[in-house]
């Protein structure tokens, strides 16, 4: 999970991508441990997924799917081959 100052250098849709992402773990939580739950919890967590869906679409238009700048890891290029 990223501290808050890795969240700080993530570019702004990108942060929003994981606050949502935050926020859609914690709704599932609050579902995984409930054993009712109000009906309205469910069109939270539809709003929220809608959103964080809208988002994703925007940010892959934005940066399509190259890594970022610095990153490496599984499927990215690794500072040897970027260089």
């Amino acid at each position: 999970m990223l501290d808050a100052a890795q969240l700080a250098r993530v570019p702004g849709i990108l942060r929003e991508i994981v606050v949502l992402d935050r926020q859609i773990a914690g709704l599932a939580d609050h579902l995984a441990a409930a054993p009712v739950v109000d009906v309205s919890w469910g069109h939270e967590v539809r709003r929220v997924r809608a959103l964080r869906r809208e988002l994703s679409g925007k940010a892959r238009g934005l940066y399509g799917k190259a890594p970022l700048r610095g990153d490496t890891g599984p499927g990215r290029p690794t500072a040897a081959r970027a260089g």
